[in-house]
């Protein structure tokens, strides 16, 4: 019995000759050991490489393959190690539909996932993550808006294109021209483009009747960053800076703190001495109050007082 057990080892290509004959000569001096190895199933002896005689012989294809069925058909098998065997292989069969189930499942939920990203995107196409950063080339000069009024809101700055007169350019610019073609004095324009920075700048500070501001101090931090990294021009970018501090100065310290303080030693330090070296002859006005306004601001460590006129927020409830 227990010879035919180790010929079928070795027939089936599980077990190596030299390890079937030690088998064999431990079982003919133990009658114990052959009752112990009738209880092993073959599996157990599938590490067991074969001469390769044997393997080319019995490779793993279907054919060659040592099934369950074999295993019945030997009357010399014990009927325990046979119920075993179809037991291991029905649980095999069971797996292998459930994994082909599982993989059907899978397929038809990538289906539905990319039905429904197609869907979305028709419906909701991709905003934009990032907005570069304005600069003289970044909109033509022709566009029509708030920023034709006052462009130095966003802030950038228009260059002059090929072909443009003098007086389409400067109307982009923010100028004004009368009646018979003489633009505004450089004065004027000033008073009234720190007019528009003024109330752009309220705005921001302003406190609705519900609610947080929507468009809060995050706005004019961003544009104190923004126009400190392109190139000023005389006169307005000084009056711009000035507008926008003395506005919202107050809640700039009240909500950035430390950090707003640093933003304004870089705006003395690094800024200011650019706005000097841009200023034009008659403007002095603008740098002078720019200057002045840093010089105190700093020597407060950035506590700026509120704007004049400044509604409290229970101006509402009164």
């Amino acid at each position: 019995m227990m010879v035919t057990y180790l010929a079928d080892l070795f027939c089936s290509g599980r077990c190596s000759p030299v390890k079937c004959l030690i088998l064999f000569m431990l079982s003919y001096s133990n009658v114990e050991f052959i009752n112990v190895c009738m209880k092993f199933p073959v599996e157990f002896f599938e590490h067991c490489s074969p001469p390769p005689t044997i393997s080319k012989r019995f490779d793993n294809s279907p054919n060659n393959r040592l099934t369950c069925t074999d295993h019945v058909l030997d009357k010399h098998l014990s009927p325990e190690y046979t119920k075993s065997i179809l037991a291991v292989k029905e649980y095999e069969n069971s797996l292998d539909k459930e994994i082909k189930m599982l993989q059907k499942k899978h397929e038809k939920l990538k289906e539905e996932i990319k039905r429904k990203s197609l869907q979305h995107q028709e419906y909701h196409p991709p905003l934009a993550t990032s907005t570069p950063a304005p600069s003289s080339t970044s909109r033509p000069a022709t566009e029509k808006g708030e920023e034709q009024l006052c462009p130095y809101t966003v802030p950038y700055h228009i260059s002059k294109t090929d072909g443009q007169s003098r007086e389409d350019f400067y109307k982009s610019l923010g100028y004004k021209y009368d009646s018979e073609g003489n633009a505004e004095k450089q004065d004027q324009f000033l008073k009234r483009m720190s007019g528009l920075m003024r109330l752009y700048a309220s705005v921001m500070v302003a406190h609705p009747p519900r609610g947080p501001n929507p468009y809060g101090t995050e706005h004019a931090w961003e544009w104190l960053s923004m126009v400190m990294n392109i190139e000023p021009l005389p006169d307005i970018t000084a009056t711009m800076t000035f507008d926008l501090l003395e506005v919202t100065g107050h809640a700039l310290y009240r909500d950035y703190r430390k950090q707003f303080v640093k933003l304004l030693h870089v705006l003395a330090k690094e800024f200011f001495p650019k706005l000097k070296r841009m200023a034009s002859p008659s403007g002095g006005g603008p740098i002078s109050r720019l200057e002045d306004f840093l010089q105190n601001s700093l020597r407060k460590n950035g506590n700026i007082r509120p704007p004049e006129g400044l509604l409290n927020q229970h101006f509402w409830m009164t």
